[in-house]
């Protein structure tokens, strides 16, 4: 299928569906993805179950994604895809990487927050047993998750 034709596809089963406040009137919003509780009043919810939500824009998210908030496209976007591993060591996105490099291994906290957005809620917590010198805690913090974690090198943490 071509772009427009998914579009299409996308807008008939947007304007086919119930708005989402009708179908799930007591819905605890505070449970949903930020992008689709701060769209609440134009989401709409399709398929039999009424468990298929879709925004005007063709984004799409399924009430029983208890896995993560990814629209099905970045699902299929992470699944089929294969990481960079290029990651700046200067500059603000290196994230102060001339402390962090006295660790052997620092992991760059954007892997790290692509890894957890994959594996995690908003605002859920990270519990990182081996933080070294805290790419994982970054990480979380990108994506609004909170974080906490423990080494047992003594150096790592009070670089």
């Amino acid at each position: 299928m071509r772009t427009d034709d998914l579009d299409a596809v996308k807008s008939k089963l947007y304007e086919e569906s119930e708005p989402f406040l009708s179908a799930h009137p007591n819905y605890d919003i505070s449970t949903l993805p930020s992008w689709v509780a701060e769209s609440i009043e134009v989401a709409r919810v399709y398929g039999n179950s009424k468990k298929g939500v879709i925004l005007p824009d063709g984004r799409k998210y399924h009430l029983d994604n208890h896995l993560n908030d990814l629209t099905g496209r970045e699902w299929t976007f992470f699944i089929n895809s294969v990481f960079s591993t290029h990651y700046p060591t200067s500059g603000k996105e290196a994230y102060a990487h001339h402390i962090r490099k006295i660790h052997p291994t620092p992991k760059p906290p954007q892997l790290m927050r692509d890894l957890i957005q994959f594996f995690t809620k908003e605002n859920e917590l990270v519990f990182d047993t081996f933080m070294g010198v805290g790419g994982t805690l970054l990480g979380a913090a990108l994506c609004n998750r909170t974080a906490v974690g423990i080494d047992l090198n003594q150096d790592y943490l009070t670089a």
